[in-house]
């Protein structure tokens, strides 16, 4: 590990510069690669040297509370300035062990990279593969991360987010919300995304909440939708609860009429979003144009002349003009697959009349005058294509890193990922500084939640912040979901 017990003076520097850009032995490309190293190995001297002056001005303060210098301990970490190799005074007191330069830094007892890095990996990730996001840092900066590395940041920043999902929800419902508005559009639909190898698929939830257009907050001739709010994941029940909590905590619906729309495929039925629409004043679902639209693109293919007509008779809520034009489609049909598509449609349009009654009319019977157009309804399908771009049609096959990964998108675009996971970090380092207690583990306690391979165990694990080893093999016992520090 290389060291920077001194940093470099300013002579020195010079001179090293002069030298990297006289010599012959460099074309300009490794020139200011060469300069570049300089740069930052330069600065880790500096810092190296500042962080033991820190490390030397807090012994008398620690001396002052009861700690005893143990020893001191060398180790290395990449931030984003660069790969730091530093040492550090332990100090004692009882059990309790505090290393004052890692607090400062807010970096844990053995991690390698710094929480900002990790959380930038992520970012990188969300336009690039693993392995295409490593190679780029490598080489706009002299810092050596491997795939692995932005996988663990995806992984690590990922599970932060869920965990903070789960935090948020245990206190979402402490105080109703009070924000009233008049209309309020609920959407949802399934991405499938390639899980692995040996599946075809596994459905990712993608909601989105958001209040009507305005024109006030866009580009002059433009409307974007207002209070956007996304949420994603495998566990349907888990994103509707996280849902129902949002909505408890953020809106009184009392005097809001909801306006849900899906493609009424599975898992995402007006009956869905029935139970997210409780206590609002009226609930009108929606079959989404473009997925019906596409039903009739498919199943009229051999009659493309009727399409038109039969958007027009949809448009008009007219199911005897619609029955016109499924009569003039059977007498088209000239084999028994021509006939099949006939039929599904049929079925398809009497399955989901409700649901295409014109959304205006609707809205007009619970008194209010709002045009189509300034709902937004169909949303949902733009809003996918940051998740669908990086996660489809590119041959990959995904693990649990596609939930990650797509949380981390919606979060970085709502520009609220730093704060999310800054707030749970903090708040995590700080239950550890309070927690001492000791958690006794035994098979009798808990039978059918420890493998049988610990059958007959007892574990004893300190919770306090030595005990991260111990930690994570009592999340593992219980397959339980801890954030990775």
């Amino acid at each position: 590990m290389q060291q920077y017990e001194v940093p470099v003076k300013k002579e020195i520097l010079t001179d090293q510069i002069e030298r990297i850009m006289l010599s012959s032995e460099y074309d300009e490309f490794e020139r200011e690669r060469q300069l570049l190293s300089l740069m930052y190995d330069s600065f880790a001297g500096h810092f190296c040297e500042w962080l033991s002056n820190y490390d030397r001005k807090q012994s008398s303060q620690m001396r002052a509370q009861g700690y005893v210098e143990e020893k001191e301990v060398a180790r290395q970490v990449t931030f984003l300035f660069g790969t730091i190799p530093f040492s550090r005074k332990c100090w004692k007191r009882d059990k309790d062990i505090v290393y004052p330069v890692d607090e400062l830094l807010k970096i844990d007892r053995y991690a390698r990279h710094s929480k900002t890095v990790f959380v930038t990996l992520a970012r990188m990730a969300e336009h690039a593969s693993y392995r295409a996001a490593a190679t780029i840092t490598s080489l706009i900066a002299p810092l050596h991360i491997s795939k692995d590395t932005v996988l663990t940041a995806v992984h690590t920043v990922g599970e932060t987010i869920k965990n903070c999902e789960a935090y948020e929800l245990e206190h979402a419902y402490a105080e109703p919300g009070t924000k009233e508005v008049d209309v309020l559009v609920e959407e949802a639909d399934g991405i499938i995304i390639p899980f692995n190898k040996r599946k075809k698929g596994r459905e990712l939830l993608h909601v989105l909440i958001h209040e009507k257009k305005r024109k006030d907050l866009a580009k002059e001739g433009e409307s974007v939708l207002t209070a956007v709010k996304e949420f994603v994941g495998f566990n349907k029940r888990e994103v509707k609860k996280l849902v129902q909590a949002y909505l408890y905590s953020t809106y009184n619906l009392k005097n809001t009429v909801v306006v849900s729309n899906s493609d009424n495929g599975p898992g995402v039925k007006e009956e869905f979003f029935k139970e997210l629409s409780v206590g609002a004043k009226a609930h009108f679902h929606v079959l989404d144009e473009y997925h019906w639209h596409l039903k009739l693109t498919q199943r009229m293919s051999f009659c493309e002349e009727l399409i038109p007509i039969m958007k027009r008779a949809i448009y008009n809520y007219s199911m005897e003009d619609v029955g016109v034009v499924i009569t003039t489609m059977e007498s088209l049909a000239e084999d028994s697959s021509q006939r099949k598509h006939t039929k599904k449609l049929e079925k398809y349009l009497v399955r989901n009349w409700a649901y295409l009654e014109p959304i205006n009319w609707r809205l007009k019977s619970a008194d209010l005058a709002i045009k189509k157009k300034h709902l937004g309804l169909g949303a949902i399908e733009s809003t996918h294509k940051k998740i669908t771009y990086r996660q489809k049609h590119r041959g990959m096959h995904w693990g649990m890193g596609a939930e990650y990964l797509a949380k981390i998108i919606i979060c970085d675009r709502e520009g609220s990922l730093e704060e999310i996971c800054g707030k749970f970090w903090r708040f995590i380092r700080e239950e550890k500084e309070l927690s001492t207690d000791y958690l006794v583990v035994t098979d009798e306690d808990n039978q059918g939640a420890i493998k049988e391979k610990y059958a007959g165990k007892t574990y004893k694990v300190a919770l306090d912040r030595e005990s991260e080893l111990e930690r994570q093999q009592l999340a593992r016992l219980f397959r339980k979901s801890y954030p990775h520090l």
